[in-house]
């Protein structure tokens, strides 16, 4: 056999004589000393040969190492289920009754290692098991049974955790040996999300909604939330601001706990205080944060900076803000802005005088705004052309002012010039404008309402009343002097008239002596 160390035999017929320990029984590849009983090993091979002389042929036996095994050194010991060695040194020469260790030898001692069973090679079953459940373990053996340790017996087993657990493994030959059993709980945390309940909803009043903690279920351990049935977040923590069905799955291993929970809102006042309002001039607007269509009990209302009511009357611009506290404690706020109308006042202007013909405009000064004027026109501006009282009322939004002027329009003033006038050649003539009016000034610069004038021509005269200037025109014309004759003089007698006509066709009128105006002059008397 390899490193097989024999001592002090004896061959008895060996080829090259008694003196030969061991040979190779007909020619191989058997090994033997005729006198023992031998394994013969010739090569690597896992085959072995035995001496032909008291041996157990076709075994593959288990060669345990040379040492004191504390047992007899006979050959046969193949069911023994701990086999055991022959003594060291167990041969000796023929004749020789005791081994070293002054054990009695039979009448074939064996020299090498001990035929046994092949000893059973299993290694401890280790494992875990998921909290509530169970776990089938395996355990086999060629020609073996197996015996669990409540005493059933079988290949498989089921279990829950358990520690320091022993199988027995009872071989074909009849040796038992046991493998340990350590089937340990994975550490898992079972999550508690708690009972069902509700909450109010977050809001600006009441940010952040619930935090959620699914514990501590160990390292390596991964985290699953959902709500509805859809996955929104992984950490071990959870921040529920929706309602809904929250559920935590945790897994550690190949196992899992889960929980869940149902979060439901309570209901929030309804808040609606509308579009920003404005404000008129000199007016107050009331707030009003009531809703018809809450059917719960009536809240608590708590307008910033005013009373704790549903309403509040307000005479100020600024941003107003106001809660409402349910039953439940849950808080709502809203805020509305208050501005102030762009609409002031309605400013026409003084009340004034214009002359007639010039372009003047009212303006209230709304572009954006609805104007309706006294004659019942709708129009931003309004263009004056007579004297009287113009009035607008402008209506901006919800607003409304009123304005009001008096306009005259001037009379235009009439200086009461012919249309033409004439003097006799080598004469004048005297203009003269009527009186009431401030300034009179002639277009030759001549100033005052009386001009003299001693040449044809047209001649205008610009008068100023209430700070209107008014103009008016005369046409002057030079009359011939009228050509006619009385004749020679004339000696009339006593008792005797002359009747004196000087026939000037188209005369107006004739004087004589500057005072008697007839056509004709009946004369008496001498004279010139």
């Amino acid at each position: 056999m390899d490193n097989c160390i024999l001592f002090g035999n004896v061959a008895v017929g060996a080829p090259s004589g008694d003196d030969e320990d061991l040979f190779l029984y007909d020619g191989g590849p058997i090994l033997s000393d005729v006198g023992n009983n031998m394994v013969g090993v010739m090569d690597a091979a896992t085959a072995f040969d035995v001496a032909s002389l008291g041996n157990q042929t076709g075994v593959d036996p288990i060669l345990l190492p040379l040492g004191d095994y504390g047992g007899p050194t006979d050959a046969f010991m193949l069911s023994a289920c701990e086999p055991i060695s022959p003594a060291i040194d167990a041969g000796a020469p023929l004749g020789v009754a005791e081994d070293q260790r002054g054990v009695l030898r039979d009448a074939d001692p064996d020299i090498g290692a001990v035929e046994g069973p092949a000893p059973v090679d299993l290694l401890p079953i280790v494992d875990e098991v998921c909290p509530g459940e169970t776990l089938e373990l395996t355990l086999t053996w060629p020609g073996a049974t197996t015996e669990w340790p409540d005493g059933s017996t079988g290949d498989e087993w089921t279990t829950g955790a358990i520690s320091g657990g022993l199988a027995s493994i009872t071989t074909a030959e009849g040796c038992v040996e046991t493998v340990a059993l350590d089937v340990t709980e994975t550490p898992i945390v079972q999550p508690d999300l708690g009972l069902d309940y509700s909450i109010c909803p977050p809001n600006a009043a009441n940010p952040g909604g619930n935090t959620f903690d699914a514990g501590n279920a160990g390292l390596g351990a991964t985290y699953a939330w959902t709500v509805d049935g859809n996955l929104l977040g992984i950490n071990p923590t959870f921040l529920m601001d929706v309602e809904g069905t929250l559920e935590v799955t945790v897994t550690l291993g190949e196992c899992e706990a889960t929980d869940d929970v149902v979060v439901e809102w309570y209901p929030e006042y309804p808040l609606d205080l509308g579009l920003p309002v404005t404000l008129c001039l000199g007016e107050s607007v009331t707030l009003d944060a009531e809703n018809p269509d809450w059917t719960g009990l009536p809240p608590v209302f708590n307008w910033q900076g005013g009373p704790l009511d549903s309403e509040f009357e307000v005479s100020t611009s600024g941003t107003y803000t106001v809660t409402a506290t349910t039953s439940n404690n849950c808080t709502n706020s809203a805020q509305i802005e208050v501005v102030e109308s762009p609409l002031t006042t309605v400013d026409l202007g003084e009340d004034q005088s214009i002359c007639p013909g010039s372009d003047f405009i009212l303006d209230p000064g709304y572009p954006g705004a609805s104007c309706l004027w006294q004659d019942g026109t709708v129009s931003n501006t309004f263009n004056v052309n007579n004297t009287g009282i113009y009035t607008v009322n402008v209506t901006l939004g919800d607003c409304q002012a009123n304005g009001q002027v008096f306009i005259e329009v001037v009379t235009p003033f009439d200086p009461e010039l012919p249309a033409t006038a004439n003097f006799c050649d080598g004469d004048s003539a005297l203009i003269l404008a009527a009186f009431g009016a401030s300034n009179y000034t002639w277009n030759n610069g001549v100033t005052g309402n009386q001009l003299w004038v001693d040449q044809p021509g047209i001649y205008e005269v610009t008068s100023t009343m209430d700070g209107c200037d008014f103009t008016a025109q005369v046409s002057v014309s030079a009359q011939p002097l009228p050509q006619f004759d009385f004749g020679l003089d004339v000696i009339l007698c006593e008792g005797e008239s002359i009747d004196l006509a000087p026939n000037v066709p188209g005369a107006d009128y004739v004087i004589f002596n500057d005072s008697l105006t007839t056509s004709v002059l009946s004369v008496s008397e001498s004279g010139t």
